[in-house]
């Protein structure tokens, strides 16, 4: 026992010398600008930390790819489980089917695969934002304290997987104020400030001393106004969308057949269907200046999917209630 105390001891500590070594050669983040970008909170990397604990070099990569499979299907089936919850006794069983065949159409699109084809911070952040656009719409259809506290949670751990959550609940703050939905729910929002600094604070504590968040959107507006935005200089906003639309084009057309069924059938859909239609395409427009490539936009591009299967399910509902 005390040998394996004594090899654990020695193998930390050279562990510990060939970090250090390997942070000595790192390069000066301040003569790259693109290195002196932000810190990314930690919630992705306690996940990959926990897949790959204790696993030997030669075991990394196949454990890399088990993690990108899982949160691939992970993604796909709570989109389908909570769109199934969603859609029950609102439909016939053949709409709901129809419905769902969308799904494949969705996961197995160019940005959807090429998301996960490397390791990023976009698709842990947009399986939770797609929890908080679900979570959003039970609290709007029923503003009680319980639903409250779990948007609160959620909220709290897409600030902890990526500072672009500010995107998502800028965008969701401004589709209740055009809801007018706001107004009925400001009631709970005590709660869900709470339980957002009690998540963050519990499942981050150093936040209270790295500044978190706050430290990063300083380096953002630092290299925006200071620097003139010379990392994003090369976005060119337009041919990037075309660009994804004639990559992606099936998925393109069917977002926009959506849309205009959206505007054809607007006093048909749902106020928290709206909400979450405007949040996700709120998402979209403040991502779009960053987008470097097209795992940048997955997230909202995914809580867009999954608003537009809500758009359907409601016009569905409608047309056939009229009949």
């Amino acid at each position: 026992m005390l040998k394996g105390k004594f090899y654990n001891f020695l193998y930390n500590k050279k562990d510990s010398h060939e970090l250090a070594e390997l942070i000595r050669k790192l390069p000066d983040e301040r003569n790259d600008l693109f290195k002196l970008r932000h810190f990314h909170p930690p919630l992705s990397i306690y996940m990959w930390a926990f897949l790959l604990k204790e696993k030997r070099i030669s075991q990394i990569p196949r454990y890399i790819f088990l993690g990108k499979v899982l949160m691939y299907f992970s993604t796909i089936i709570l989109g389908c489980v909570f769109f199934i919850i969603l859609s029950r006794s609102r439909v016939s069983s053949f709409l709901l089917f129809t419905l769902l065949s969308f799904i494949p159409l969705i996961s197995s699109a160019d940005f959807f695969i090429y998301t996960y084809s490397s390791l990023n911070f976009h698709y842990p952040f947009a399986l939770l934002s797609l929890l908080y656009i679900i979570i959003l719409y039970f609290f709007i259809l029923n503003p009680n304290r319980n639903n409250a506290l779990m948007l609160g949670v959620v909220m709290g751990l897409t600030a902890l997987c990526l500072e672009t959550y500010l995107f998502l609940v800028l965008s969701s703050f401004v589709a209740l104020l055009a809801s007018r939905k706001i107004f009925k729910l400001y009631s709970n929002f005590p709660v869900i400030l709470v339980s957002f600094f009690l998540t963050l604070f519990f499942l981050n504590p150093g936040i209270i001393k790295t500044g978190g968040g706050v430290t990063s959107w300083l380096m953002y507006a630092y290299r925006i106004f200071f620097r003139n935005g010379e990392e994003y200089q090369g976005v060119n906003w337009v041919n990037n969308w075309l660009e994804f639309g004639s990559v992606n084009l099936y998925f393109s057309i069917f977002i926009l057949a959506v849309f205009c069924s959206y505007l054809v059938f607007f006093k048909k859909i749902e106020i928290p269907v709206k909400v979450l239609l405007i949040t996700s395409i709120g998402y979209l427009l403040l991502i779009t200046p960053f987008n470097l490539n097209t795992t940048y936009l997955f997230p909202g591009l995914l809580i867009t999917s999954f608003s537009c299967l809500l758009v359907l399910l409601n016009i569905f509902e409608r047309l056939s209630g009229e009949k």
